[in-house]
């Protein structure tokens, strides 16, 4: 049948002679397979040369199975295995409405601790699913058996055979069940995935997919354009609306002032100042002096300053952020089209990656380059894959400038296609530079940045286990890494990252870690964070660190489905039931953990992440702006934690809990000074005589330099809890 271009059913070769199209958006119409190269797998057969061996990419199929029993099956083996496959769905079906039913879900799980009666009315639920559909399906041989329905029926138990794991989701569902355990959610949740994509496969078998691939083509031949962009469409739908709900929320989060100086006023102050021409000052961590490369080197800040130029307040950091984190659906959809030969593959792993709970928490925890690295990455990739020299380069050198862990990762991704053998001469010179990039970044430029010691903010004490005795930074991490891999290996032995590392891959069934080559992306990754030893929220999704695996995860999910063999008829649904397993599996991640589905359970940073603003929120939120309204623009402020990231946007503003130097005002959370090092701070200051209060708003209060009011300056003793135990103030004019 010769059909055009445009209305080719997805994931089938064009006729012999067809050309490619393209719509207006660039989205082929039709591409071809990939080489072997192209995956680092030799497929089984050769489509080109054995049609009916061709894979399947799309979540139909091109053809329909002709195999939905084995050939030449007794029928006493064709009786037995549907009986027994709808014993186990009857009986999870029972199981399920139980669970469905009941009030005592978490304690069942949780506890094992429900009254006799619930427990013997899940058996009763449990065994009458299973007698039923044994029953009715008895009743139906026995009523058409004149009709032969042995095998219509095998294939029915066939074709809802995923079934056999509905008991599951009323658990997965129900937030309160695995609220606190989350080694056995993501354990059970990750081997519900893989068995859901081992039942598809018998299920998409036995589908006659005849029906509907003569509406599809009718749809195609009737609407071809629209049918033609309607994944790319529903795509960028998707991606636009997750910017608007995350640049809403988490201006929210800002709003309500749980946004933290570490690090919402670190990188806003650090814009504020990069614009008007300072290096990377970052006063919140560094004080008067020193640069945050240092830290990170971050050149990436300069693709910010003209959005931040239009707007000087953290606000735009975070609604870049969302952006550009939610736009990463659009290189990410077009990569899993150029590798699966199926723009509705590629609709599948965008939604995956757009409901992916690893994404969603480092966008909620204040603004960091690092979380919009799937942007960057994603845009590299296709360029390298689609062949597009220019595109490749600009994005290359702009994903080296964003921070430099992700010239780390791309040497990796380089390392896999020069071994592939895809484009190995571009591979080779751009695996080189990029590990260059990060050594001579790492080893040489920032630690020409650092304000003292030799060790000083390189972050090494996080894997504070790995140094060596007597040596320092990340060198000595290094030495343990080559000189004692044995002990290396045993930092890794721990439930806490086997729990990271299944919410982060559980979602896409470990695809990344089956393929032959695709492991390697998250090399870099493992060392920079399963290598802790010392700081929790580098295993933990609730942090930027995340941002190691999430540009690659996806990709690699679609590299390991286009290299699954297709040596068999049922094979041709390896790829299909992989990605509706897919679906499902990041659907129940992200319900638990997502900030999506139930806004319950999502936590970012160090906190639950709520998804209002209470009235005592905004009564705060109003305070602090009245106190802030009396602080001139041109003055440096020294503030408490969450009170600092509204006050950054100028030269000078410092974290209380670590330094007020000198500051010309202090703006005060009188809970947080109540105690620890903030406490200190501001007893430090006012034992100067130099700071005069000015006035209290609720919870907060403002100091300034200067002469003030004895009865006001009392007041603010008062408040701070110090009366009577500081020299007395120095009524004088000048600052002293």
């Amino acid at each position: 049948m010769n059909e055009p271009a445009a209305t080719a059913p997805e994931g089938t070769t064009p006729p012999q002679g067809e050309p490619q199209t393209s719509d207006s958006n660039g989205d082929a119409a039709t591409i071809a397979a990939p080489t072997p190269t192209d995956t680092g797998v030799e497929p089984a057969t050769d489509p080109a040369v054995d049609p009916a061996a061709e894979p399947v990419a799309g979540l139909e199929p091109a053809v329909a199975a002709t195999a939905a029993a084995p050939a030449g099956a007794p029928s006493e083996t064709l009786f037995g295995s549907a009986l027994l496959r709808l014993l186990f769905i009857g009986a999870s079906l029972g199981t399920g409405l139980f669970l469905q039913l009941s009030s005592e879900r978490v304690a069942l799980v949780t506890t094992n601790l429900i009254a006799t009666e619930q427990r013997n009315r899940l058996l009763a639920f449990l065994g009458g699913g299973a007698v039923t559909c044994c029953l009715l399906a008895l009743l139906y041989l026995l009523i058409f058996r004149k009709r032969q329905p042995l095998a219509k029926l095998h294939r029915f138990s066939q074709i809802v055979a995923p079934l056999q794991l509905a008991f599951l989701l009323p658990l997965f569902f129900d937030w309160q069940v695995f609220q606190s355990q989350e080694l056995v959610f993501v354990v059970t949740a990750t081997l519900f995935g893989l068995a859901l994509e081992r039942s598809f496969r018998t299920s998409l078998a036995a589908i006659p997919w005849e029906p509907l691939q003569r509406l599809r083509d009718r749809i195609g031949t009737r609407f071809p354009k629209a049918s033609r962009r309607a994944p790319f469409i529903i795509v960028a739908i998707a991606s636009l609306s997750f910017c608007a709900y995350f640049s809403y929320f988490t201006l929210l989060q800002h709003y309500r002032l749980m946004t933290y100086s570490w690090d919402m006023a670190i990188f806003d102050n650090m814009m504020w100042n990069l614009i008007r021409g300072h290096w990377f000052k970052a006063t919140p961590d560094l004080g008067r002096h020193g640069s945050h490369i240092q830290y990170h080197a971050t050149f990436g800040a300069y693709f910010f300053a003209p959005f931040y130029a239009i707007y000087q307040h953290p606000q735009t950091l975070l609604f870049l952020q969302a952006t550009l984190c939610g736009l990463a659906a659009i290189p990410l959809y077009l990569l899993a089209k150029l590798n699966l030969k199926s723009a509705w593959a590629g609709v599948v792993l965008a939604y995956a990656y757009l409901v992916h709970a690893p994404l969603h928490s480092p966008i909620f925890y204040d603004f960091h380059f690092f979380t919009t690295a799937p942007f960057w990455i994603g845009w590299v990739l296709y360029f390298f894959e689609s062949g597009k020299k220019k595109g490749l380069f600009v994005m290359w050198l702009m994903a080296l400038l964003i921070r430099e862990e992700l010239s780390a990762g791309m040497s990796m991704a380089a390392l896999l296609y020069l071994l592939s053998g895809k484009r190995a001469r571009w591979a080779l010179i751009g695996g080189i530079l990029s590990a260059t990039y990060f050594v001579v970044m790492k080893f040489g430029i920032m630690p020409l940045h650092r304000t003292a010691g030799s060790d000083k903010q390189t972050f090494a004490w996080m894997f504070y286990a790995l140094v060596p005795r007597g040596e320092s930074g990340f060198t000595g991490v290094v030495r343990t890494l080559v000189s004692n891999p044995v002990y290396t290996l045993s930092s890794l032995l721990d439930s806490d990252k086997l729990a990271y590392l299944l919410r982060i891959m559980g979602p896409v069934l470990l695809l990344p870690l089956r393929h032959r080559l695709t492991w390697m992306l998250f090399i870099p990754g493992t060392l920079f964070t399963m290598l802790s030893t010392g700081y929790k929220p580098l295993i933990e999704t609730f942090f930027q660190y995340t941002s190691n695996y999430t540009p690659y995860l996806f990709f690699a999910a679609a590299l390991a489905m286009a290299s699954m063999r297709v040596d068999s008829v049922r094979d041709r649904f390896k790829v299909p039931a992989a990605l509706a397993a897919v679906l499902v599996t990041a659907t129940v991640f992200s319900y638990n953990y997502g900030a999506i589905f139930q806004h319950n359970t999502f936590r970012a940073g160090f906190q639950k992440v709520e998804f209002r603003a209470s009235p005592a929120e905004v009564k705060h939120h109003r305070q602090l702006y009245e106190l802030i309204a009396m602080i001139p623009p041109t003055a440096s402020v020294a503030a408490t934690e969450m009170e600092a990231a509204h006050v950054s946007n100028r030269a000078d503003c410092f974290t209380m809990r670590f330094s007020y130097d000198n500051a010309d005002y202090l703006l005060l959370n009188l809970d947080e000074t109540s105690f620890g090092e903030s406490r200190n701070q501001a007893l430090a200051a006012m034992s100067t005589g130099r700071y005069t209060f000015v006035a209290s708003r609720g919870r907060f209060g403002l100091w300034k330099r200067g002469e003030g009011d004895a009865d006001k300056d009392a007041e603010g003793d008062r408040l701070l809890g110090i009366s009577g135990s500081r020299p007395p103030r120095r009524h004088h004019k000048g600052k002293g």
